[in-house]
């Protein structure tokens, strides 16, 4: 069976969705403790994964015009946690949840707003 389509504001809906889900992870726990956690750390992989995956799929002329986005690393960063799954730091994916979001949240939540129209 063919895979299904989704159209480019259910992606930008489940960037949305993952954005929440990873923040209410992160305050549940304490850097340490999420450090030392495996399944905290997969469930923050997974959401990550999720919004790579997501935007890898919305076309660059949809984005551009949010240029503080990091938009062509947060595509990327998909590719690095499937194949060097071993080099990724459990600290550096907690801080990109707490303090780096809210511009992809922002922008997405722009975007889905001129989409609507």
């Amino acid at each position: 069976m063919p895979k299904a389509v989704r159209s480019i504001p259910l992606r930008f809906e489940d960037v949305l969705e993952q954005i929440a889900i990873a923040r209410e992870a992160v305050r549940r726990v304490t850097l340490p403790s999420a450090i030392a956690d495996p399944v905290y750390r997969n469930a923050i992989e997974r959401c990550v994964s999720v919004i790579s995956e997501a935007l890898r799929h919305v076309p660059a002329d949809v984005t551009d015009g949010y240029p503080a986005v990091p938009w062509n690393k947060i595509r990327g960063i998909g590719n690095i946690i499937r194949h060097d799954y071993e080099r990724i730091d459990p600290g550096v994916l907690h801080d990109i949840v707490l303090y780096e979001l809210e511009p992809l949240e922002d922008a997405c939540r722009r975007i889905l707003a001129g989409l609507a129209r």
